[in-house]
């Protein structure tokens, strides 16, 4: 992104996070192996956070996103922590995962800009294709969803 444009990007990701207390900011893949994911940019603000979704497409993470920021404002989010959201007609068990710092640098790097290095980070993470969450039995990481530990 050019310097003038980034500029731009920065203004008004700033603007949103001012006015709603976080952004999302989407990254999609650049090559064919790249996994798209999106993140939230400006709970660190309040102390919190950032949370972040790996290969969902933005418009289905989105919603997820949202709906664990304004939880996280209400609760703390922990590492390990098991939630059941219910978007539309489908409910999804979702787990906390701890993000490394170098995940969060290489990952985040827009939330960097806007609040510095001492962002943290958690991820969200769906079940696996047998329903099963990290920490269960059996449960198979896959490729289109890297733990970012």
């Amino acid at each position: 992104m050019a310097d003038d444009a980034m500029a731009e990007h920065l203004r008004r990701l700033r603007e949103i996070i001012n006015q709603h207390g976080w952004a999302l900011q989407e990254v999609a893949p650049v090559h064919e192996q790249d996994l798209p994911f999106t993140y939230t940019a400006g709970l660190a603000a309040a102390g919190l956070p950032e949370l972040i979704i790996v290969g969902l497409p933005s418009t289905v993470a989105a919603g997820y996103l949202n709906h664990f920021a304004k939880l996280s404002l209400a609760t703390e989010l922990t590492a390990g922590d098991r939630h059941t959201i219910q978007l539309g007609r489908t409910a999804l068990t979702w787990q906390i995962g701890e993000v490394s710092a170098a995940s969060s640098a290489e990952y985040l790097r827009v939330a960097h800009v806007v609040h510095g290095e001492s962002v943290r980070a958690l991820q969200l993470v769906w079940p696996d294709a047998n329903g099963l969450l990290p920490g269960d039995a059996g449960y198979q990481p896959s490729a289109g969803q890297p733990l970012l530990a």
